[in-house]
């Protein structure tokens, strides 16, 4: 290789320059109190061509109060170094440290005006922890639904709802 493409190789090691990248893993799923999924991860690529992940529920609304929001690191929260996402409220904020997993890192090889020219794995990212709760998903369904019909047949803006067993 010194011989045949010294010169191209030494120019490139002269401009180029390896930096660490991280690799953020799906979270967790937070499942009900039967293994049905209240959460999951949707799977799409950025554009620089990283994996990202955006959270999805179950429910756009019967859960949105005890799941909570999940977003982008701000510079008051105290996520874990490399993470660009943190639980906000709720389960994915009391629980973020088990549902984010462990970050994966990649050395990234680039050129003078910052381009990746090649990368290689050196950890995988490890998934973060389901959890389960006690929350029964089909009950808190149909509870939100009767709660939403009710609301807009009598122009209610808000309502609660409790169900207790005898």
């Amino acid at each position: 290789l010194q011989i045949v493409r010294g010169e191209e190789l030494r120019t490139r090691s002269e401009y180029n320059y390896i930096e660490k990248a991280f690799i953020e893993p799906p979270r967790g799923i937070v499942l009900d109190r039967n293994g049905l999924a209240l959460t999951e991860n949707e799977a799409y690529t950025d554009q620089t061509g990283i994996l990202k992940y955006r959270r999805l529920p179950r429910h756009p609304f019967a859960f949105s109060h005890v799941l909570g929001l999940v977003g982008r690191v701000s510079e008051g929260d105290s996520a874990r170094a490399g993470f660009t996402t943190i639980g906000k409220s709720a389960i994915e904020q009391y629980y973020n440290d088990r549902l984010a997993g462990t970050l994966g890192e990649r050395d990234e090889e680039r050129d003078a005006k910052g381009s990746i020219i090649s990368h290689g794995l050196i950890r995988p990212p490890a998934v973060g922890e389901n959890i389960t709760t006690s929350i029964d998903a089909p009950l808190q369904e149909e509870l939100w639904r009767l709660l939403d019909q009710t609301m807009r047949e009598r122009g209610f803006k808000g309502g609660a709802g409790i169900v207790f067993a005898i």
